[in-house]
């Protein structure tokens, strides 16, 4: 999801020389942009009106000058704008290994279950040549067997 412009102009003036920038009064006829952002002037103008407004910043000096930083509340807001950013970075990265455990896992059941069908092609051959009374309990022993496997899904995946 893109971040507003404000949150933008926001963190680029974290990341700057002490959370202070220079930035030209109303009444000025200096350009300048925020190194960081990809805004344009008027998008960044906008921005920082709109942080002095809510109090995320301020203007540095008495005189109301081309000076800016960060007050308390907006060092806190993107302190825990960036905290979060680096939260949802983590799980990301948690999902991203449970889905590859969980991909394993599968692969795993599926060497499972071949060699399951080989050790019932095993044992309905060796049926060919037991003597005749071992025969009835082979043929339990691979019953048994095919319904674990066909049963394997229902265990691993709480059906």
């Amino acid at each position: 999801m893109e971040e507003p412009d404000w949150a933008k102009v926001l963190h680029a003036i974290y990341r700057s020389n002490n959370g202070e920038i220079v930035w030209p009064r109303e009444d000025d006829t200096m350009d300048k942009t925020i190194d960081g952002t990809d805004l344009n002037q008027d998008e960044e103008d906008d921005a920082i009106s709109y942080l002095h407004k809510i109090g995320l910043i301020e203007h540095a000096d008495r005189d109301r000058g081309r000076p800016r930083l960060l007050t308390e509340k907006g060092f806190n807001v993107v302190h825990e704008r960036e905290l979060r950013k680096e939260q949802h970075a983590l799980v990301k990265s948690q999902n991203d290994a449970i889905e590859n455990q969980s991909e394993a896992t599968d692969t795993l059941a599926n060497f499972t279950i071949i060699l399951g069908v080989t050790a019932l092609i095993q044992a309905l051959a060796a049926i060919v040549s037991l003597p005749r009374y071992r025969i009835p309990l082979s043929v339990i022993y691979a019953g048994l067997l095919l319904i674990l496997l066909y049963k394997k899904d229902d265990w691993f995946h709480g059906g």
